[in-house]
């Protein structure tokens, strides 16, 4: 019999499509300012609401998915894919949902998710996503997927009253 550390780390997922329906379970995982900003950056107000997030998937380059866990068919997180021309992609708003489930390495699993659908639903040369600095492990999570930090393109975002520096990191194909 596997030990509950062991089988979370067996864990497998899919990308299942985002209905808005179920927008209620999203905005329950994002109950911090502070994790609004670091799941969708400076573009939200908080708490996050339904009419927000209906007008922010409005826009038909989004791509958005739950992350479903392929044994217990539970909800377990969010991501998009942002389709920003023929040869280029963006992942954004990656968030496993509970706490418990973060640094189990499910966060490669899902890049590596998002990496295949990417390739499903365009050709693209490059695959890229922002990633705040302090943000050590999802920065170790990317670059162990073969993103590299692109030193020429960062931003500065202003998050109560600190700066909040993001990179963004790169997969070329």
């Amino acid at each position: 019999m596997l030990s509950l550390s062991l089988k979370k780390l067996c864990k497998m997922i899919y990308l299942r499509p985002f209905e808005l329906l179920e927008v209620n379970r999203l905005i329950s995982w994002v109950n911090s300012p502070e994790l609004l900003v670091q799941f969708s950056g400076p573009g939200f107000n908080f708490p996050l609401t339904k009419v927000a997030w209906d007008k922010h998937l409005s826009d038909t380059s989004i791509h958005p998915y739950f992350v479903v866990d392929l044994n217990t068919d539970e909800t377990i997180g969010y991501s998009e894919i942002v389709k920003v021309d023929e040869n280029e992609v963006r992942l954004c708003r990656l968030l496993i949902g509970d706490p418990d489930l973060r640094g189990l390495g499910l966060g490669k699993l899902l890049v590596r998710e998002l990496i295949y659908e990417s390739l499903a639903i365009a050709s693209p040369k490059r695959i890229l996503l922002n990633v705040y600095s302090h943000n050590t492990a999802a920065i170790k999570c990317y670059q162990s997927e073969g993103f590299v930090i692109n030193e020429s393109v960062s931003k500065t975002s202003l998050v109560d009253g600190m700066e909040w520096k993001s990179f963004q990191m790169d997969l070329m194909l």
